[in-house]
């Protein structure tokens, strides 16, 4: 997908201009070379087929006039045109206010609505790619702290991105030293401290060698202690010492060694609820957070989720929307993996939300009132009533609302010997 953007502002000459601005972007045509531009909205401006202000002709689906926006007290107001309706994060949508990161599907078209910063800077950073206003605050976050000498606390969800934020940060510090990494989740019960500060030959049963820890390894460079909420409380008071003197003792040893690391340590858990909890030291929490850095959830960031998946064969709409509607608990890692699987089912055709129902499910189209059907097996006959009644008995959203194919929705309207038409009207 293209990333090209055009923003035109107005304003005179020696006039301020805001902070940011409103801005629709396209993330999905069928016309693959139509994604991408982001256009400034300001006073009214419609979107269509043809002959509006945000135009995407290849999509026949679309009215002529599909819709209107309209910038009002700094919030941004849609009104549907249309016949066959606008929808917005799955949900049919007649008139209102929008919110920033809001997804609007209009006919096979899908566009993000995002709160645009004027300042220009994107901060690149090749360990952090992704086009996201959060991400490019993350960025530039970690460019701020990267020469200091501060420890650095990363917060975010499992898959967000906070090993490469780590990365990131020990390049751009210039330490000559090595990165280290330590997952405290995985650290051998009874060998927290000889695993962090390594022991001397003799120090325990089974230590017939001396070893380095974590912290001798990473002498002059970085140690990042990833999902350090799991250090067991006795050991965190430990840690603490260490980065207060700046100095360690390993296991069986009667010297302490001088600790020339600078200490990165990320979390998936909220520590301050940890602390709240009694599961985690409050003294080594300030100390470990001097600097912190929050990696965005995937789901947070619509625009980078088609971009990173980097699937470049043909895509139906219905995928697509239900990969921009996915909550990604898993985020990046998931993203990839099921990218994956869909190059693999799809063998070189068409992309297709059938390839990949078993995963994701499909973000539910309805009609304003109508609950959500999610699930695992087929619906009873009352709900499959209710759903052709909400849809007017048009198979396809019945399908897209159930995440099922038509076929499906066919095979059940015969085992309960329902008629199309009467559910048409």
């Amino acid at each position: 997908m293209s990333s090209q953007t055009t923003i035109s502002l107005g304003g005179r000459r020696g006039q301020a201009l805001p902070e940011g601005l409103w801005t629709l972007r396209l993330l999905f045509s069928v016309d693959q070379g139509c994604a991408g531009p982001r256009q400034a909205l300001a006073g009214t401006r419609s979107m269509g087929r043809s002959g509006a202000d945000f135009s995407v002709p290849a999509d026949l689906a679309l009215s002529r006039k599909h819709a209107e926006f309209s910038l009002r007290e700094a919030r941004i107001y849609l009104k549907d045109c249309s016949r066959n309706g606008t929808w917005v994060n799955g949900q049919r949508f007649t008139q209102g206010p929008l919110s920033d990161g809001d997804l609007i599907r209009a006919g096979n078209s899908l566009f993000l609505l995002r709160w645009q910063s004027l300042k220009g800077e994107q901060w690149p950073l090749q360990e952090l790619l992704g086009e996201a206003p959060a991400m490019a605050q993350c960025r530039r976050a970690i460019q701020l702290a990267a020469p200091e000498a501060l420890t650095v606390l990363l917060q975010g969800p499992s898959g967000s991105g906070k090993g490469a934020a780590a990365q990131a940060l020990h390049r751009l510090s210039g330490r000559p030293g090595p990165f280290v990494e330590l997952n405290c989740a995985s650290l051998p019960p009874g060998l927290e401290e000889s695993t962090l500060f390594g022991h001397t030959q003799g120090a325990f049963t089974g230590a017939t060698s001396e070893q380095l820890g974590r912290f001798g390894a990473a002498d002059g460079g970085t140690l990042f202690l990833d999902e350090v909420a799991e250090l067991p409380l006795h050991q965190q008071a430990k840690l603490l010492k260490v980065l207060d003197d700046g100095r360690y003792t390993p296991v069986g040893a009667s010297q302490a060694r001088q600790a020339r690391v600078r200490v990165l340590a990320a979390s998936n858990k909220g520590l301050q609820e940890e602390v709240n909890a009694g599961r985690f030291r409050a003294d080594l929490y300030a100390r470990l957070n001097e600097f912190s850095i929050a990696l965005p959830a995937l789901c947070a960031r619509r625009e980078d989720i088609l971009p990173l998946m980097g699937l470049s064969q043909p895509m139906s709409p219905e995928l697509a929307q239900a990969l921009l509607l996915h909550p990604w608990p898993l985020n990046v890692r998931e993203a990839r993996s099921l990218a994956n699987e869909l190059r693999l089912r799809a063998q070189g055709g068409l992309l297709d939300l059938e390839l990949i129902a078993h995963r994701l499910p499909a973000p539910e189209l309805v009609a304003e009132g109508v609950a959500p059907v999610l699930g695992e097996g087929p619906p009873d006959v009352e709900t499959l009533r209710g759903l052709l009644a909400a849809h007017k008995g048009v198979v396809a959203q019945v399908a897209r609302a159930t995440g099922r194919s038509t076929k499906q929705v066919y095979r059940w309207l015969k085992t309960y010997g329902l008629e199309l038409e009467d559910f048409r009207g």
